[in-house]
């Protein structure tokens, strides 16, 4: 029995051994890959992934750098809009810009040079803008002073001090001085006209200069006749009233009525723009006179000579010329 047994189980040796060689061939086949496929599989997978990575990364670079242009454009944009936008801080004044305060920098009195004209005048500049040039033998001209300023090609500026008598003609201009104090005015650009400070003279240095006021204004006061025109001047808290009645005839005539203010370094009254005219004319006796109103917008100065003589001069018109009153 047990010869039996051995054919048998060496035939069934042999079959498992025959199976186990099958099994081991066919997943090496067609199963896992070995180890030669693990290395190739292994460097291709990570050369792909090398080649994704970088792109990826050049992808987020290249987003990163138009981000950073686009955030740059765009600062640059802001920037050139605010520059635009706000005015340079070295950009001069344009020229409807106020500089009437710089009329601060002429008020006082000045003389004018004795070496360039044969009668030297007084200027006086007042801090509300207005002025009075004095003659050296009476009289004065009277009007206003408008500060402007003239832009050259450089870019940069000159004020000017425009002179205007009191019917707005331009009487002469002064341009600023370059220095820090301005002591002298030179008119135009032919500087014909000079004048000085009056604070700048040199001790003992008096020729051509006025002398000190020779009236007062109350010496103004009383009643003055010149043929057929009256003028009466009375004190007021603030300056002088001055009235003066023109008659025609009998019948008809006119009234100037002038507010003044005496003026010191002149010696003379001035009205600047409030004087009226008014012309009456009766219709028959024991009526009252029909009144006109010319103007409320006239100018005048009175002064007194060493003649005792009281002159009006009558800016709107030219009533008083030739005119002599006396007490």
């Amino acid at each position: 029995m047990h010869k039996k047994l051995i054919p048998l189980t060496a035939a069934f040796l042999a079959l498992c051994i025959t199976g186990c060689s099958v099994m081991t061939d066919e997943p090496t086949a067609s199963g896992a890959p070995n180890g030669s496929d693990i290395t190739e599989t292994t460097a291709a997978d990570s050369t792909a992934d090398g080649e994704t990575t970088a792109q990826n990364a050049e992808s987020t670079a290249d987003t990163t750098a138009a981000a950073a242009s686009t955030e740059t454009s765009a600062a640059a944009d802001a920037a050139a809009a605010t520059t635009a936008a706000k005015p340079k801080e070295t950009e001069s004044k344009t020229d409807t810009e106020d500089y009437q305060y710089r009329i601060s920098d002429i008020t006082g009195i000045w003389y004018e040079d004795g070496t360039t004209t044969l009668d030297p005048r007084t200027l006086t500049v007042n801090a509300d803008g207005t002025f009075s040039l004095q003659y050296k033998g009476g009289g004065a001209l009277n009007g206003t002073v408008k500060v402007t300023a003239e832009e050259h090609p450089d870019g940069t500026r000159t004020l000017w001090f425009n002179f205007y008598d009191e019917g707005g003609d331009l009487w002469t201009g002064f341009p600023e001085s370059q220095t820090q104090v301005q002591n002298d005015l030179y008119s135009g650009q032919d500087g014909e006209l000079h004048f000085f400070r009056a604070d700048t003279l040199s001790e003992g240095d008096t020729e051509d200069v006025p002398q000190e006021p020779r009236f007062k204004g109350d010496d103004y006061v009383g009643v003055w006749g010149c043929g057929r025109c009256t003028l009466i001047v009375e004190p007021a808290s603030d300056g002088y009233d001055v009235q003066i009645q023109w008659a025609s005839s009998a019948a008809d005539g006119s009234f100037w009525n002038y507010h003044c203010y005496y003026d010191p370094s002149t010696w003379h009254l001035h009205c600047n723009g409030s004087g009226t005219r008014t012309d009456y004319e009766y219709a028959g006796e024991d009526t009252d006179p029909a009144n006109t109103v010319q103007y409320t917008d006239g100018s005048a100065e009175f002064w007194l000579s060493d003649d005792g003589w009281l002159s009006w001069i009558d800016y709107k018109e030219s009533a008083g010329d030739g005119m002599n009153f006396s007490k």
